[in-house]
Formats: C-alpha cells, structure tokens, sequence
C-alpha cells in the first residue's frame, strides 16, 4: 500500500446508521464536501474497517447497542499515540442511556443532536477528522523516534559504547546496561553518581572528577580518557563524552561511554614500534624516508641532519624542496624518474646540495608499496652519502689509466 492508499483510508469516516436510507442519506451529504464515507452494517462491519484506518465513526444513537459490543473492545486496543474521535447522533430532549454509556465505553466522544443542520454535521466531522490528523502525525514523530532510537542503539553498539545521565536537580542517576558493564558490573546493576566514580582507576579518579565538577558547575563539555579495573583484575580504557542541558527547568548533563581498550593497546605498541624505528633510523649513516603518494606529505628521519646539514622541522615536508636541493644537470632524470616509476623497487644515484653550499652524490634505495589495485601509495626509503665511496672509485679508476698507460 502507498502513501496515497493510506491517507485516503485514514481520512474516511466510517457511518452506523439506525437505516439503510439513513446511512446512504449521511453518505452523500458528506460526500458533497469532499469527505469520504463507508457505511457500515454493523459494529463488527465498522471494527473490520478500523482495522484498514478510518479518520472517524459516525454513529447513530439507535446503532450503539451499549458497551458489549466490538467496537468498544477494538477502541479499548489503541496504541498510546490514538484517541480516535467518535461523534454520535442523538435524539433531541431528554438525555439517552444509550448516549450516557457510549460517552462512557467509547473515549472521545462529540454529541451532535438530531435534527441537526448539514452545516453543523459537516462542521464536527471537519474537526474529528483534523484532530485525527494530529493524532496521525504525532504517530509519524514516534515512528520516527523510534526508528532514530534504534539506529541509535545500533551505532552504539558496533562503537562498543553505552550512555548515561545525571539529573543535577534531582541527582538521580542512571546508565543503560552497556555502559554498567565497561565499568566491570553486571547488566541491570543500580548505581548512583559516586559509585560509578568509584569504579574508575584511583590513580584517575581526581582528575575524572575535576572535569565532571568544571561540566556540572559550568557547562563546560566533557571528555576524558581514563582505565576501570574489570574482575578479573584486567584494565579497560574509555572515553566518556558529556554536555549539559536545561531543559523543562532541569538541568541534566547526558554522556557517552565507549571502550576503547584497543586502540589504546594499539598506540602502545605503536609508540613501542615507532620507538624502535627511530633507533634503527638514527642508527642507519643516511636518511630513512617515507613519501605518501596521497597527501604528497615527507617524513624524514634525523639522519637529514647528518647528509645535508638540515634538521627535519627546519624544511618543508614536501618532495618539492628536495628537487630544489638537487644538482641542476641531475633534476630532470630524477624528477622524469620518479614520474614513471614501475617495478617494486628503485635505486638512483645524483648529487644534492648540502646546506654549506658543497654537493654530495647520495645514493636513493626504495621501496614502492602499492594499494590493491595497483595504484602507488606509499615509498619508503633510505639515501645514503656516498660522496667518499664515489671519490675513491674516481681515484681508483685514475690510478688504473695511470698504470695502463705506463
């Protein structure tokens, strides 16, 4: 069913009349206004109608066979968001039982009373069928509460993450099940402000406790990093996010709890690799580089000190000025070089500027890293002084021309 279908099943209105003459009577003056109507034969006739959407029911006095019937049990049913408006048609004079009980059975109900004038009918089903609309867009917020709410709880999930809130006004406090169990409980667990903050590591206690007092006296946003010993005696880190809010005269501060054990693992070991790397690179006579294919970034190694005199955070990280430093006769082939790389790998040799002014001849080994489809992203590699090695093959070969001449 479209969206067409549906609105005009939800707009209709569905008419019990005492006759049949009387249903098809109330049919057409509706009909004359644009509203649409199905005459019903009987309670259950207008429960299976309900059930495809109406925007009202019209119901004769003499039709409401008191509060046994279906009707009153399928209105009894309705979800939070629906009160769906009935209007009834009573005799004129003295108050019927009949009517007093359908006001009683059947919720929100509009009394019009016969002989009632076209204008007056039409002018309360106009407002029972405006006040369903309301209902009906207040459906489509919840719907789409709903569904925000569970993309919500599905984010939070694959981010390994659970929320929490403290109201300041009240001081309550509360957690979902996710964010009690990063701190090391059981799901369903009752906590109150101080003993969540208990469970946080005590060497990081102080500090966590100082940032929420700055978030819940000043507003300040909350972020902190901080370790919750786990049961088994194991250390998980989280980051915990919070902003405080004022709303319908409280104040609130709302947060978001989220392992992140992993990547804290993985800088370690990362700041332990990297570490490692340095040495190696400051033990190596020549620089250690990486060249990123996408970004265009250069990161060099302290040993650009040792070749050409210049400390890494004195130059610009770029491919660029390294051009730039290179002998004039030797830039083109290296520049023409490095455009048409292939291979895995490649050795060059040419000279380069050093920062006194005198040229080097240096020696550039790398290694070329490709993506999965072939295209160049990184190159890693090492350019060594070679100057020393070239003047001794220089003089050697002189000495050779010297003996064969002899």
């Amino acid at each position: 069913m479209n969206d067409a279908d549906r609105e005009n099943l939800e707009t209709r209105v569905l008419v019990l009349a005492a006759t049949v003459k009387d249903a098809e009577l109330t049919r057409a003056i509706l009909a004359r206004t644009g509203i649409a109507c199905v005459a019903c034969a009987d309670q259950g006739h207008v429960c299976e109608q309900l059930t495809a959407g109406a925007g009202a029911v019209l119901i004769a006095e003499e039709a409401f066979h008191g509060g046994d019937g279906c009707l009153a049990e399928w209105l009894g049913r309705q979800p939070p968001w629906s009160d769906l408006p009935v209007l009834i048609l009573a005799r004129a004079g003295a108050d019927s039982l009949a009517v007093a009980r359908a006001m009683e059975v059947l919720g929100n109900v509009t009394v019009v009373e016969r002989p009632a004038r076209v204008a007056a009918l039409i002018s309360a089903v106009r407002s029972a069928l405006r006040a369903r609309q309301r209902q009906y867009q207040l459906r489509g917020q919840l719907v789409q509460r709903e569904r925000l709410a569970e993309q919500l709880q599905m984010a939070m999930a694959a981010a390994n993450a659970g929320s929490w809130q403290v109201n300041l006004t009240t001081g309550e406090f509360s957690a979902s099940d996710r964010a009690i169990e990063l701190h090391g409980l059981p799901p369903g667990t009752h906590l109150t402000h101080e003993q969540a903050a208990a469970c946080v590591q005590p060497d990081d206690r102080a500090s966590v406790e100082a940032a929420l007092r700055l978030t819940f006296e000043t507003g300040k946003p909350f972020r902190h990093e901080h370790r919750v010993p786990q049961p088994d005696g194991s250390i998980r880190w989280v980051v915990s996010h919070a902003e405080r809010r004022d709303e319908g005269g409280q104040t609130c501060v709302i947060g978001l709890v989220q392992d992140v054990t992993e990547r804290k693992l993985a800088e370690q070991c990362l700041r332990a690799s990297d570490g490692r790397f340095r040495l190696a690179a400051d033990a190596v006579n020549g620089i250690i580089y990486e060249y990123d294919f996408q970004t265009g970034h250069v990161e060099r190694s302290r040993g650009l000190y040792e070749v050409v005199g210049y400390r890494p955070n004195e130059v610009p990280a770029t491919a660029e000025w390294w051009w730039e430093q290179t002998h004039p006769d030797d830039r083109a082939a290296n520049e023409k070089l490095f455009a048409e790389l292939t291979g895995d790998s490649v050795v060059n040799e040419y000279r380069i500027r050093h920062k006194d002014g005198h040229w080097l001849r240096v020696e550039d080994r790398a290694v070329l890293l490709r993506d999965d489809g072939g295209k160049l992203v990184k190159m890693v590699g090492c350019t060594t002084d070679i100057t020393e090695r070239k003047a001794a093959d220089d003089e050697l070969r002189r000495q050779k021309d010297l003996l064969r001449a002899i």
